[in-house]
């Protein structure tokens, strides 16, 4: 699928990544529509994207009626989606021997499943409604903190390969990005390079052959 001219929404435009998401492919010529939660200040939406039309919408992440208005908004004002990147923030790490680690597990987890799914249901929803699609599900760190990134892989692959099985009929390819840790040693990890995560989404993308699949970037400890 082409960049240029596509309609593309990214989550958590409001983040670092998200913000680095959106401007690349507003720089490759998208159409853009940055999602985030309710909290974030609008303005810091729209830092850095210049060279690209876009539109800014909030959701509440707990509220699917929220979810599904997001992308009825999308379609009246655009049309429907061609891409949606279905980003978060790593899960933070869980400590097995704290008194509340099962709290502990269950929210970092709800968090994560329900934000890949309530948004990536009613994007697959629209794009029926079009010609098909591309649904990216990815994840990183998004700042140096210690976080559970072979859990949410799992998660993020788990649900890439299923979705996959489950839109091929509607001509909706899924594909994953997920950052690989250079070492096993607890610490804190941050890209060694952003932008391979946001190049590995634009390789998905463009590659009409992927999907069900993953891409990995690999990361480097900090101390």
């Amino acid at each position: 699928m082409k960049i240029s001219g596509s309609t593309i929404a990214i989550c958590a435009a409001g983040s670092e990544m998200g913000q680095m998401i959106a401007h690349y492919f507003a720089q490759a010529g998208a159409t853009v529509v940055l999602i985030q939660e309710q909290a974030v200040n609008p303005c810091e939406l729209t830092q850095g994207i210049v060279e690209s039309d876009f539109y800014q919408l909030q959701f509440d992440p707990q509220n699917e009626q929220s979810s599904r208005k997001i992308f009825e908004q999308i379609y009246e004002l655009i049309g429907p989606v061609d891409i949606f990147i279905n980003y978060w923030a790593a899960a933070a790490q869980m400590n097995l021997m704290s008194d509340d680690a099962m709290t502990q597990l269950s929210g970092a987890m709800n968090h994560v499943v329900s934000r890949l799914t309530v948004l990536g249901r009613e994007a697959a929803k629209q794009m029926q409604l079009g010609q098909g699609g591309v649904i990216i599900n990815m994840t990183a760190p998004e700042e140096n903190g210690v976080v559970s990134l072979d859990s949410t892989r799992a998660i993020i692959d788990g649900f890439t390969q299923t979705w996959a099985k489950e839109l091929s009929p509607f001509n909706i390819r899924v594909g994953g990005v997920v950052p690989v840790q250079a070492k096993r040693t607890a610490g804190l990890y941050k890209p060694v390079c952003p932008q391979e995560l946001v190049r590995s989404a634009e390789y998905i993308v463009e590659n009409d052959y992927f999907s069900g699949r993953l891409l990995e970037a690999e990361m480097s400890m900090v101390f």
